[in-house]
């Protein structure tokens, strides 16, 4: 008998360890999974071939001076991505990054570790494993942080970074021992080196440690903590001053509050149409109900603070004139704002909760499937083989017409198709026009019929390549098409060529 009741014993604590497991690995497939397909299946788009560029430079200063020169954001990322390219390059059979584009799998680890641990302190929080799961699948499948993490930017790493130095705040306010004190220290050095805006993360954990009551009784030491980690940046401050007269951050324009008080819904469940709209409003609302959850629960004023005090200090910082409010550069408060909106059901009774929160859960799922299913990006790679098999030499200039899209500029296009095409040249935008005539054209259309009705004569060859109304996930707009000309025309559009070779104005046979 007693055999018998040890066996059941051994038997419940094995399903125990077992159902432990779930909730981890249910995460981190979900995150790999909507991460590493687009890692390994779209073509780089504008800003990720800018980091190609940066990691594929000779020298540590290279890098650190293109980033200068090029990005508007620090240069931590880039160094991680570096150093890996070179360690791997270093040996015998260095093959796993000689293709630049396999280091996505950076950002494709980060993304997954960082919908884990965003998992991991929810179910502390809420002691509540679907709550945490579902707190996990936002951060894993939400349609910004899923879009992001596949990418060849820094954008991953910031979100794990993120989250992390959560948890060694509020474990080093709670017990300020010596090795969370050194790792918090690290943390906040590594998160302002990665992007500017952990600073606004920095701030709102440190409001909220002063801010707490009781006194937290290790408000002092995790205070000493924020300000070493600060003090790491300051011999990278004159660069981000060159940064700021770069200006490079300008494009996203001037404040927009509706942008601001729509952005939770619109990281998790960003693309157009009624259920994605009536998602985002879910969303904001379980948002509100999440932060009165939260303020009651020890512990979650941290998650309260951290999730909401960075929005509101972008908003204002955008609002004063500085353009920086952008989907992408929220992504630090994805996790604390998953654990928020995670939280929401916990109002409600016990009995209801598990429904709502796999309700929640499998509109998550559904979201990202549908957004994968129908949204997509252009085949720049295939445009670069196109524009090759139409005759296009690196000797000829190529006009680019890209209206419509992304920025609205022909370097949306041309920046990533270079990348691609043979040597990977740089296409820069000529100085001026002069009514400088080509035979070749990269022009995005929205049906080809008037088109190809206008300019049929003059036409030796033609491709074509689906075109898309985002720069990383969009819906088909349109065509581009990629077109050689019998004789040199005079195009709208601008007009590139590969740097290094000279611009020959050819005399316009037919005018377009």
């Amino acid at each position: 008998m007693e055999g018998d009741v040890a066996v059941t014993q051994r038997g419940a604590r094995r399903a125990r360890a077992a159902a432990a497991w779930v909730l981890p690995v249910a995460v981190v497939v979900a995150a790999v999974g909507a991460s590493a397909p687009g890692a390994l299946t779209h073509a780089m788009y504008f800003d990720e071939i800018a980091s190609a560029r940066v990691v594929s430079e000779p020298s540590f200063g290279d890098v650190l001076e293109r980033v200068r020169r090029t990005e508007s954001t620090p240069p931590a990322w880039y160094v991680v991505a570096w150093s890996l390219s070179k360690a791997d390059a270093s040996l015998a059979a260095g093959k796993l990054f000689s293709d630049v584009e396999r280091l996505r799998f950076l950002s494709v680890l980060f993304a997954a570790a960082a919908s884990l641990l965003t998992a991991m302190w929810a179910l502390r929080l809420l002691d509540n494993r679907l709550l945490a799961a579902l707190a996990g699948f936002l951060v894993a499948l939400g349609s910004v942080p899923a879009a992001y993490g596949e990418q060849l930017r820094a954008y991953a790493l910031v979100m794990l970074l993120s989250v992390s130095f959560g948890l060694l705040l509020v474990r080093v306010a709670d017990r300020p021992t010596a090795w969370p004190w050194c790792a918090l220290a690290l943390c906040v050095w590594l998160g302002v080196m990665t992007h500017y805006f952990f600073f606004f993360v920095v701030a709102g954990g440190g409001l909220w440690l002063w801010a707490a009551r009781p006194r937290l009784p290790g408000r002092t030491k995790a205070a000493v903590a924020l300000g070493l980690g600060l003090l790491g940046f300051l011999p990278w401050l004159p660069s981000l001053v060159e940064q700021m007269q770069h200006g490079r951050y300008r494009w996203i324009g001037v404040f927009n509050a509706v942008d601001v008080a729509t952005l939770p819904g619109s990281l998790f469940f960003g693309p157009d149409g009624l259920l994605y709209g009536l998602a985002r409003i879910a969303v904001t609302l379980a948002l509100v109900v999440g932060v009165a959850v939260l303020w009651r629960t020890p512990g979650g004023t941290a998650i309260v603070g951290l999730g909401l005090l960075p929005v509101i200090g972008a908003g204002v910082v955008w609002a004063l004139g500085e353009p920086i409010f952008d989907e992408r550069n929220m992504l630090p408060v994805v996790p604390f704002m998953a654990i928020l909106v995670a939280a929401a059901p916990a109002v409600l009774p016990k009995r209801l909760v598990p429904a709502v929160a796999v309700t929640g859960i499998v509109a998550t799922l559904a979201g990202a499937a549908f957004a994968y299913a129908t949204l997509d990006r252009v085949a720049y790679d295939r445009v670069a083989d196109a524009l090759v098999d139409v005759g296009w030499t690196a000797d000829e200039p190529v006009v680019v017409d890209w209206r419509g899209i992304g920025r609205g500029t022909g370097i949306s296009l041309a920046t990533p198709v270079s990348w691609y095409l043979p040597e990977s040249p740089n296409l820069i935008r000529a100085p001026a026009r002069q009514d400088c005539a080509t035979t070749y054209a990269l022009v995005r259309v929205s049906m080809l019929g008037p088109w190809l009705a206008r300019h049929r004569r003059q036409l030796a060859d033609i491709r074509d390549v689906a075109s898309y109304d985002h720069l990383v996930r969009g819906r088909e707009n349109g065509r581009i098409i990629i077109a050689r000309f019998s004789a040199p025309v005079s195009l709208p559009g601008v007009l590139f060529y590969a740097r290094g070779h000279a611009i020959t104005c050819l005399e316009a046979g037919t005018s377009g």
